[in-house]
């Protein structure tokens, strides 16, 4: 609750800071910074309605304030620890990353280590892997990895989700390509929007128990949120763009929106 306080503060600011510029901009008389009348407080004062293309701009400043903070911390992360992919599909091979206190962990598999055969079939690709795991919820099955070019055999039990499928706790072990000023810029722009989507469609599948894409569960999701970078000030960063992306926006949104009204009238216009 203290970060979304933070947040909320900082994005108070940054409308108020935005409207005050647009203010000046389009010719509003009065501060951006004051309490305005609404629309039928102006009517009665003669003063004339703001056209809606002036009140788009105020509530567009607003957002667009709430979205850059987000776009500059991401585009930070970005350069200060390079592009983190999570891809996953027919040509990723399965190279794994663990998660702490899950059955994978438990069962002695690492970092790094690449699984290739799950209960006597092979595995190709990191979606063999999802696939031949989720078919063995709760019961104990020999997966073979390599490590160090030699192949061990671990005995692992996959947990059991609600939905019936199995996951022991390992997710695509993230690739991390280093990126110029003008990519991070450009990444970081974008970022906000990825994230948001990636977040709202990994919340539904959770919702729905569908968990096909990592052998993690919800944990593995928050984990990534944040890249699952080694450079920690790096993972700082990311995570509170990502912060500023999951309450940060909406609330310069709703800010924006409930004070696109609010604009002091002249002085002038005060009088009966």
């Amino acid at each position: 609750m203290l970060w979304v306080a933070v947040i909320g503060v900082v994005n108070l600011v940054l409308v108020l800071a935005a409207r005050r510029v647009v203010t000046r901009l389009i010719g509003l008389r009065g501060a951006g910074w004051r309490p305005i009348f609404p629309a039928y407080r102006r009517a009665e004062l003669g003063q004339p309605a703001v056209p809606w293309w002036k009140q788009l701009l105020l509530v567009s400043a607003g957002v667009a304030a709430s979205y850059g903070l987000a776009g500059c911390l991401f585009a930070t992360s970005l350069k200060m620890r390079g592009e983190v992919s999570h891809a996953r599909g027919s040509e990723v091979p399965a190279v794994i990353q663990v998660l702490p206190d899950r059955p994978a962990a438990a069962a002695g598999l690492r970092d790094g280590d690449r699984i290739v055969e799950v209960a006597g079939e092979p595995v190709g690709a990191w979606v063999d892997l999802a696939r031949l795991v989720s078919q063995h919820p709760g019961e104990k099955i020999p997966i073979v990895a390599l490590r160090d070019g030699r192949r061990q055999t671990f005995e692992i039990t996959p947990d059991k989700l609600p939905n019936g499928r199995g996951v022991i706790g390992v997710s695509v072990k993230p690739q991390v390509t280093e990126v110029g000023v003008g990519q991070a810029i450009w990444f970081g722009a974008q970022r906000p929007v990825v994230f948001g989507y990636n977040l709202v469609t990994s919340l539904w599948r959770l919702i729905a128990g569908n968990v096909d894409a990592e052998l993690g569960g919800p944990v593995m999701i928050i984990r990534e949120s944040h890249g699952a970078s080694e450079r920690k000030t790096a993972a700082l960063v990311h995570l509170i763009g990502a912060l500023q992306t999951t309450y940060g926006i909406p609330i310069g949104l709703l800010l924006a929106f409930f004070m696109r009204f609010r604009h002091q009238p002249p002085e002038e216009n005060l009088e009966p």
